[in-house]
């Protein structure tokens, strides 16, 4: 027979015995890696760090507008250098494998079909939002009448890598490892450098969403593991470059995020007149770039068509054919198309958002913008042993023993966006008895960890 096992006491602090005290409950905590977003949550709310790096839980099906969306621009964007139609072959695709996950999670939760439903539907216009706030803006003119896909594929730039996972040993930090992403990394073939590409959607002024970047812990964890690779021959070896190879910097492109939602006025629609005082009726499309005009009779078929290069000839010449003025007809389902083109107009002020204040709002404040964090940035000693000293307070909480005493609670972090308090925020509590009950009965996983 095994060996009979010591039944574990209740803990009577939070230190030792509680850590005990939830292994012996399947909750086992683990040494984390360090990543580009852990500096802000150790400073902020290390108990929350400890709840989700350490421990690993997470919350099923909880959701974030902002933070979803954003995760689908970086999806779309990953495949900035195709072909528009299969680069959304290649999003639908992912979204349609979200979407059967997210079922099974539903349905493993005992979730009502109606909500089941629901959150579906929210997947699939996020994915189509975010799709169009990409296509809308990186096509947009922003540095020398160049949109953000025109310079990223000009032709002295190599793509070595999309969303690519970059880790690093370093000795001083010997206990964990230290990790970062890079949307897109680039060669320059003719600087013989390297550039990371790190996109952003934001809700402030692109300029001033830029400003903080040079100085962010992301910023300076990326270039210093970049430095490091190439340093220990990595990099060089991975991707066939010279040995010489260095580092060019961090380019972080920001996106504002329109407020305009995908909806009915996204539809097909053509511009209709019927008048009958003049016993004829007419309808505009757009065929081929071109603004078509047909009229008839009111009960016969439309047939007398002219061609109009321009949306206001066309509608011109309706209205005194009929004597009406002519109204927008929408009909059919939300095209993303057309929703692009909404976008664009409200990005540039132009069109229905060509209003005084947008004008001007647009004009001190583009809604594209561009940093640029040069790697002699390495060479300034201050901003490197800043970036020291940020590691050292993570590498602290990252490999310290799991106590939760070691981890201080704030309340930072544990009210979103939306007003809600977070799920967490129930075992932010001092009896630590309690924890593994709570997390049992809100359906919480551990030891989920998204490196």
């Amino acid at each position: 027979m095994p060996p009979e096992t010591a039944e574990v006491a209740p803990p009577e602090s939070l230190g030792f015995d509680a850590i005990r005290w939830l292994e012996a409950h399947g909750v086992n905590a683990r040494i984390a890696p360090i990543g580009s977003s852990d500096f802000e949550l150790c400073l902020h709310n290390p108990r929350l760090y400890y709840w989700t790096r350490r421990i690993g839980v997470m919350i099923p099906l909880r959701y974030s507008k902002a933070l979803n969306r954003g995760s689908w621009f970086h999806a779309r964007a990953e495949f900035f250098d195709y072909d528009f139609a299969e680069a959304r072959r290649h999003v639908l695709a992912r979204l349609e494998a979200r979407k059967a996950e997210l079922k099974e999670v539903c349905q493993s939760l005992g979730k009502k079909p109606v909500f089941t439903a629901i959150t579906l539907d929210r997947e699939e216009k996020d994915c189509l939002t975010a799709i169009s706030w990409f296509e809308a803006s990186a096509t947009l003119p922003v540095i020398d009448g160049k949109s953000v896909l025109e310079l990223l594929q000009a032709g002295h730039f190599r793509i070595l890598g999309r969303e690519l996972e970059l880790s690093y040993e370093h000795p001083h930090f010997s206990k964990t490892r230290l990790r970062t992403a890079a949307d897109i990394l680039l060669y320059h073939e003719g600087q013989n450098n390297i550039w990371a590409i790190d996109w952003k959607t934001t809700s402030a002024r692109p300029a001033v969403r830029l400003a903080i970047c040079p100085n962010e812990f992301q910023t300076q964890h990326s270039l210093h593991i970049l430095q490091w690779l190439i340093d220990d021959g990595v990099l060089q070896k991975e991707y066939d470059l010279p040995d010489n190879v260095t580092i060019g910097g961090m380019i972080h492109w920001a996106f504002l995020k329109p407020t305009i939602k995908l909806c009915g006025k996204d539809r097909p629609f053509h511009w209709a007149s019927e008048g009958k005082g003049k016993g004829v009726r007419g309808r505009v499309d757009q065929e081929d770039g071109k603004w078509k005009t047909a009229t008839g009779p009111l009960e016969g078929a439309l047939e007398n068509a002219s061609e109009f290069a321009t949306f206001e000839e066309a509608l011109t010449d309706l209205h005194k054919q009929t004597g009406k003025k002519p109204e927008k007809v929408h009909y059919g389902e939300p095209s993303v198309d057309y929703f692009i083109a909404r976008c664009k107009e409200w990005l540039t002020a132009t069109g229905e958002y060509d209003t005084p204040e947008l004008v001007k709002e647009r004009g001190a404040f583009p809604a594209v913008g561009r940093s640029i964090t040069g790697g002699r940035t390495l060479l300034d000693n201050n901003w490197t042993e800043e970036y020291l000293s940020r590691l050292s307070l993570v590498y602290g909480y990252a490999t310290c023993p799991a106590c939760p005493n070691h981890f201080p609670a704030s309340a930072s972090g544990l009210i979103g966006r939306d007003q809600e308090l977070h799920p967490l925020a129930r075992l932010f509590t001092y009896d630590a008895t309690r924890w593994p009950d709570t997390i049992r009965k809100a359906n919480f996983l551990v030891g989920q960890f998204r490196d």
